[in-house]
C-alpha cells in the first residue's frame, strides 16, 4: 500500500512538472504578433510535441464554451480543421507549428504564411457585407436578407471539398501547407458563420420559420445546417423543422440532414448517414451511426437513396 501511494504521489508530481513545462511557450505570447513572429522551426521535436499538447488543451477549453463534443475531440488530438474557437494567439501558434512541419526556417514559414494570407484576402474581398438589422427586419426584406446569408456562407463552402479531400498533386506534395490553408479557411468560415447565425437568431425571433421557398425557407435551413460550432442553434431549429415536416411544409430529407449534424455535434452519432469521412484516400464511409445495420432502411424512410448510391456523388469520394 505504501509503495502504491508513493507511486501515485510521484506520478502527480511528474504530471505537475510536465504541465508547468508545457506552458513555457504559449504563456509568453502576450499578443497575436508574438505568436506570429515566433520561430517554430527552431523548436526541438520534444518541444513541438509539448506545444502541440498545450494547443490541444487551449482549444478544448475554448470549444467547451459552446460544443462539449468538439472539446472532447480536441483533447484527443488536433484533427479538427473546422473547429471554431475564439483565441487568435492559439490559432497563430497552431498555424506556425503546422508550417514548421514543412519549412525549415523562420523566413520560409513567414513567406508561406504571406502566400496563404494573400489567397485568403482575395476570397474575403468577395464576401457580401451584412445589412444593418439593429432596427429590426421588415418582412418585405426577409427573402433578400436570407439570400445574402446564403451567399456569404457559400463563398467559403466552395473551398471545403478541396481542403477536406485534396486531389490536386500540389496539395498532396505539400501536406503541411495544405493543412495550414485549411486552418485559415476554417477561421474565415467561422467568422462568417458567427455573424450569419446572429442574424438567423434574430430572424427566428422576429418572424419564426418562413414557410415559402421564395422568402428563404431552404436558405435558413442551410445556414443552421452549417452551424456545427453552435449546436444550441441547431437544437432550437430541429423541432421547428420536425413540425414543418409533419405538416407537409418541408421535405423529410432536410430534417434528416439537420438531425445528423446536430446529434453528431452533441452525442457523437448520426441516424441517416448524411455525414461522411474518408477512411482512406478516395474511400468514404459514414461517420458513427446509431443503428448501422438499419442505415438504408432509415434513409428510405426520409426519402434518401441507399448510402452506396449517395456516397459516390460526394466530391472526393469514390465509394
Amino acid at each position: 500500500m505504501k509503495f502504491r501511494l508513493l507511486f501515485i504521489a510521484l506520478g502527480a508530481l511528474l504530471l505537475s512538472a510536465f504541465t508547468t513545462h508545457m506552458q513555457s511557450i504559449l504563456i509568453h505570447f502576450e499578443a497575436v504578433q508574438d505568436a506570429k513572429d515566433f520561430d517554430y522551426s527552431a523548436l526541438s521535436p520534444h518541444s513541438r510535441k509539448l506545444l502541440t499538447r498545450e494547443i490541444e488543451i487551449a482549444i478544448a477549453e475554448e470549444l467547451a464554451k459552446t460544443n462539449a463534443k468538439q472539446a472532447t475531440e480536441a483533447r484527443k488530438g488536433l484533427d479538427g480543421d473546422w473547429w471554431c474557437y475564439n483565441n487568435d494567439i492559439v490559432f497563430e501558434a497552431r498555424l506556425g507549428l503546422t508550417l514548421a512541419e514543412e519549412f525549415s526556417s523562420k523566413d520560409e514559414i513567414a513567406a508561406a504564411r504571406q502566400e496563404l494570407e494573400a489567397r485568403i484576402a482575395d476570397t474575403r474581398a468577395s464576401i457580401p457585407p451584412l445589412p444593418d438589422v439593429s432596427g429590426g427586419i421588415p418582412k418585405s426584406n426577409l427573402g433578400a436578407l436570407i439570400a445574402t446569408l446564403v451567399e456569404r456562407d457559400q463563398v467559403w463552402e466552395r473551398y471545403v471539398v478541396d481542403v477536406m479531400f485534396p486531389t490536386n498533386d500540389e496539395n498532396r506534395k505539400r501536406p503541411a501547407f495544405h493543412s495550414a490553408y485549411g486552418q485559415l479557411v476554417a477561421r474565415e468560415k467561422c467568422l462568417v458563420w458567427s455573424a450569419n447565425e446572429d442574424v438567423t437568431e434574430q430572424i427566428l425571433k422576429e418572424h419564426g420559420w418562413p414557410l415559402k421557398e421564395d422568402i428563404g425557407a431552404h436558405g435558413l435551413w442551410l445556414i443552421i445546417q452549417h452551424a456545427d460550432h453552435n449546436p444550441a442553434l441547431q437544437g432550437k431549429a430541429l423541432p421547428l423543422i420536425e413540425a414543418l415536416v409533419d405538416a407537409g411544409a418541408m421535405k423529410k430529407r432536410r430534417y434528416a440532414y439537420l438531425y445528423d449534424r446536430y446529434h453528431l455535434n452533441t452525442d457523437g452519432k448520426q441516424r441517416f448517414g448524411t455525414q461522411v469521412m474518408q477512411d482512406s484516400p478516395g474511400h468514404c464511409v459514414p461517420r458513427p451511426l446509431e443503428e448501422p445495420d438499419r442505415l438504408n432502411e432509415l434513409r428510405a424512410g426520409v426519402g434518401l437513396e441507399p448510402f452506396e448510391d449517395y456516397v459516390v456523388r460526394i466530391p472526393g469520394c469514390q465509394g
